[in-house]
């Protein structure tokens, strides 16, 4: 949507992408507590449950790659309505399981659904205006974070009230008003159509022009860097609490309810700057504060591990988190504004990807999990000023197709 989109789209936008923030927490992080719940549903090995989410995210993964394009050519609203429904089908799968197989069939259904979330970075780009595109970005990864950080506590209740099956019948309600809003009251969320040059490109060779952008790509990949330090800590977390620290599950969640709270800190921090800072000063700023927090983890941790060690740092990080990713994101989908769709897709997979080894690598490294955390989060930040500096456009941002040619 251009950007004189009503008042009254731009509230809806918010509520719609609200929704979408808050079902991605279900399938992965609100279900962490039902892992011994499942494993003797299936009866299998607990350490065998990680299965199911690899599932999700083979199914997530290969979607989010076809819904981003096909979005730019049909649409956003009818692709969220096809993501919701296939979503919506593989919940219905993993209720009516009996069997591990079938189980984990049924999620990697789920995960192609949800694959549609991926375009709430590309709805950001049609529905508000340039100076708002930042802010809608920061609120809604601060509104993440507090998710994550309840999610702990969701999850237990669920798994108390109605065992395993407690946050697919949540997913599955919350899913379900999404689409109803979709269908009855969201306004059309993409009024500029596709280019002719733009239509003739196949979905390959609209991918190559975008991931050969070096800008382009070095910009997700600076948000990258940020968001790996929190999905590295999201990962190794428990390892370190519960099994290193041996502290209650209840303390674990309220480390996590702090976690969430330096992300709404994080937020009004990186609302204030995004109106008087460039965007590569505010990214300079996050990094300079997420390096910080990695040099302080690797002071405290030579003197005596405890929860202070751990949280204090990795709050700190957080609130450099909240100024790199939305900054550094927003600069990168500024570049191929008319394929907002494949733009976001790509940035999608880049960040999962690059999350997803850092997550690997850190849980099988050979240091403990938290030293090992410390060191990454300072190389990280190393990186991130490195791929910031390539992210940067030679002259002014050129927005739709021209960025691709340009280089």
């Amino acid at each position: 949507m251009n950007d004189t989109a009503r008042p009254s789209s731009k509230k809806s936008a918010v509520l719609l992408l609200s929704l979408m923030v808050v079902l991605g927490m279900f399938p992965l992080d609100v279900m962490l507590p039902s892992y011994p719940a499942l494993a003797n549903a299936f009866e299998v090995k607990i350490n065998e449950v990680t299965l199911y989410v690899a599932m999700f995210a083979v199914g997530f993964s290969i979607s989010q790659i076809l819904i981003g394009p096909l979005s730019d050519k049909y649409g956003r609203p009818i692709m969220l309505k096809i993501g919701l429904v296939v979503s919506l089908i593989g919940v219905m799968g993993c209720l009516l399981s009996n069997t591990h197989t079938a189980f984990a069939a049924a999620r990697v259904i789920q995960g192609a659904g949800c694959g549609c979330f991926v375009l709430a970075q590309a709805i950001v780009q049609d529905v508000f205006t340039v100076e708002d595109r930042q802010r809608v970005r920061i609120y809604l990864l601060s509104l993440s974070g507090i998710c994550i950080s309840f999610s702990p506590l969701l999850g237990t209740y669920l798994q108390y009230a109605l065992d395993w099956q407690g946050s697919f019948y949540l997913f599955a309600i919350l899913a379900l008003i999404l689409l109803v809003q979709i269908v009855f009251y969201f306004p059309n969320l993409q009024d500029q159509p596709l280019s002719a040059q733009t239509q003739k490109l196949s979905l390959v060779k609209r991918y190559a022009d975008i991931v050969t952008f070096r800008p382009f790509v070095c910009s997700w990949l600076t948000s990258a860097m940020a968001f790996s330090c929190h999905f590295g800590f999201i990962a190794v977390s428990p390892i370190i609490f519960l099994e290193t620290l041996q502290v209650s599950s209840l303390a674990y969640s309220l480390v996590l309810l702090l976690y969430g709270a330096a992300y709404v800190v994080g937020g009004l921090v990186a609302t204030r700057l995004s109106k008087t800072l460039a965007v590569d000063a505010q990214i300079k700023i996050g990094l300079a504060i997420s390096g910080l927090s990695g040099v302080i983890m690797v002071s405290m941790i030579q003197f005596q591990l405890s929860i202070a060690t751990v949280a204090v740092p990795m709050i700190i990080c957080t609130i450099g988190t909240t100024l790199v990713r939305p900054a550094a994101a927003s600069r990168a989908m500024e570049m191929f504004s008319e394929k907002a769709g494949a733009s976001s897709a790509a940035g999608g997979t880049i960040m999962f990807v690059t999350a997803g080894s850092v997550s690997v690598i850190l849980s099988n490294a050979p240091l403990p999990p938290l030293e090992s955390l410390s060191i990454f989060i300072v190389i990280a930040t190393a990186l991130g000023y490195a791929f910031n500096k390539w992210g940067i456009p030679e002259g002014p941002v050129l927005g739709d197709t021209e960025a691709g040619s340009s280089h």
